[in-house]
Parts: structure tokens; sequence; C-alpha cells
């Protein structure tokens, strides 16, 4: 029976014995009773929270374990290095530091992704399901201050190179092209601060996976028509 079903169910018995017994129960008589029916409210209720703990438990082993995934700080990475520049000038665009100082620096922003398909496996053996999903993800790269335009061609044009693409490889990444590149030069106190823009375009393989108990064995009937 459901909880608040039960919980019903023990308050309209409170209440018929009450009115059985109308006019002929004490004080003390009557405060028995509540703490009877307390006593039996509190024994459903321990006994929803047990259920209620066991489901959880049960969820919590089901929890989704990703096995592989887009890697930002290795994408920041491969571009400093096609760029030839320190790690320290290439930012995540979310988590901006003071740059007042720097004459040059990049950031990164992964802007956008969108599945194109998925495909599922179950490992029997291991018991555990395995979604395997191919994506494509749009990177937005800014560069700011000297050849800004300069650094973001030398960049696009690097893409396709083999040591590039054994890097993106172990990301589970492909490049698959770039947007236009566009100068954004912006007037800034004392003159004009260069700046370009770019998006690259990359396929992405997230994997993930989550235990799934396989059958052993099936029972079914067979009913004549």
């Amino acid at each position: 029976m459901p909880k608040k079903n039960k919980l019903l169910a023990l308050i309209d018995s409170f209440r018929k014995r009450l009115n059985d017994a109308e006019g002929e129960l004490s004080k003390e008589e009557i405060n028995k009773m509540v703490d009877e029916l307390t006593k039996q409210f509190e024994e459903v209720q321990g006994k929803e929270d047990e259920k209620s703990k066991a489901k959880t438990s049960e969820l919590q082993k089901q929890i989704v374990t990703t096995v592989s995934r887009l890697d930002m700080t290795e994408v920041r990475r491969i571009i400093a290095e096609v760029l030839k520049l320190p790690e320290s000038l290439v930012f995540d665009d979310n988590n901006m530091q003071d740059v007042s100082k720097l004459d040059k620096f990049i950031t990164v922003l992964n802007v956008s992704q969108s599945d194109i398909g998925t495909e599922i496996k179950f490992k029997g053996a291991d018991e555990v399901e395995i979604a395997s999903t191919l994506c494509e993800v749009t990177i937005s790269v800014n560069a700011y201050g000297k050849n800004a335009y300069d650094m973001l061609c030398q960049l696009t044009e690097s893409m396709r190179f083999t040591v590039v693409w054994q890097r993106l490889k172990r990301l589970s990444m492909g490049y698959l092209r770039c947007s236009k590149i566009r100068s954004l030069p912006t007037a800034i106190a004392g003159g004009k601060e260069q700046r370009a823009q770019v998006d690259l375009i990359f396929s992405i393989n997230p994997i993930v996976k989550s235990p799934l108990n396989r059958g052993d064995t099936v029972k079914f009937n067979l009913e004549k028509g």
C-alpha cells in the first residue's frame, strides 16, 4: 500500500476509535491513543525511508561513467604548440585572467556541439552498455594584439599537418574545416588593438558507459489460440 494510503488508514482508524468512545475517554487515554498513532506513523515513515534508500542505492549503481570526452585543456595546448606560444598565453575564454600587460594572447571557447549519431553496444561479459556518439563541435579562437590576424592564418594552415592529426586522434577528435578568418581591429585608448577571430570545426567521439545486467534465462508461457 502506498505511504499516503497507509497514513490515511491510520488517521481514519484513530478518528473511528474516538467517535466510538465519545465522552468515555479521559485526557490520559486520548494522549495514549495519540502516542500510539504517532508510533505507527513513525513505523510507516521508517519503512518508506528504507525503501527510498534502497531505490537510491540501486540508482547509484547505474551511474554513467565517462570513457572519453572533449578535453579543452589539451585543445588549448595544441593551439599553443602550433603557434609556438607559451601555454600561459592561451586562455579559456570562460576563465580569463589579467591580460593588461600582455602584448598578445589567444582565447579559446567551445561555442556549440551537435550530435550526428549514436551507437549503443552491450558487452555481456562485462555487463556494461556503451554509448559512442559522433558529434560536431565548433571552437571559437580569438587572437589579440601583435600579428593577431597572421597568427590565426598560421593556425588554420597548420591544422592538417600529420603531427596535429595524431595529437587530435589521441583525443578522439578530427579536424573538419574552419570559418573565414575575420579581422576585428578595436579602438582602445591610444590607438587600435589588432584582433581576429576564427571558428574551428571538429568531429569528436565522446563515449560513456553504464552497468546493465544481462538476462541469463527467460521465462515465457505458450497459450493456444
